[in-house]
């Protein structure tokens, strides 16, 4: 029992540290005018790292069903 709750804990942990970095490099590119394209970058670079691990999961779901 306490491996199936860590294994779902383990990706939504996962998931909140791309929208984390998503917020984070966000805000510095606001804030850091001189270096805000690489901020940038590194923000669309965690969204879709955030959409390609929630479509990974959704498979993963379907497939166990």
């Amino acid at each position: 029992m306490q491996d199936l709750e860590e294994n779902k804990k383990a990706p939504m942990k996962i998931e909140f540290l791309f929208q984390i970095g998503i917020i984070v490099f966000i805000a510095l590119g606001a804030m850091i005018k001189q270096a805000s394209w690489l901020f940038w970058i590194l923000g669309i670079v965690c969204a879709l790292g955030w959409v390609f691990f929630v479509e990974k999961r959704k498979k993963q779901k379907e497939k166990e069903k």
